[in-house]
């Protein structure tokens, strides 16, 4: 399991997730994970989503930045417990938090969700394609 707000640590479970395995991991893989949206952060990085991918693990954030609009992130690593490196992966309108999907058909795309106050969350699905084996998302021009 991954977890944490900023530093982000990864724990892992005992066969019956009643808790911690003795002597399993339970490290920080990730430190500072909102610095990939630049110095001005609000709310640290939260809201972790791992997924595997063609044998890299990719690992979804949302971050903060001050005056700004919630912002997805994504590290990728070879292997669970890294190295992780990162990088801003959608920044428009607030949409956030959520996670990848891909079809039968091959098509990738990002299940997320943009908060509107008493509305609620409304779901937006935003179409994924892949770039030097990072997940680009949204529509490109």
């Amino acid at each position: 399991m991954i977890y944490g707000g900023g530093d982000l640590r990864l724990v892992e479970l005992s066969a019956d997730l009643s808790g911690l395995e003795a002597g399993g991991i339970n490290r920080v893989v990730v430190t500072n994970a909102s610095a990939v949206a630049g110095p001005n952060i609000g709310l640290k990085a939260e809201g972790s989503q791992l997924f595997k991918v063609q044998g890299k693990y990719y690992l979804f954030n949302i971050t903060w930045p001050r005056g700004g609009m919630r912002t997805v992130i994504v590290h990728r690593a070879d292997q669970i417990a890294g190295p992780y490196e990162g990088r801003l992966a959608l920044q428009d309108k607030g949409v956030a938090q959520g996670g990848l999907v891909d079809t039968r058909s091959g098509e990738w795309y990002a299940c997320l969700f943009r908060d509107y106050g008493a509305v609620g969350r409304i779901p937006y699905l935003v179409p994924v394609t892949w770039e030097d084996g990072w997940p680009v998302l949204g529509a490109v021009n």
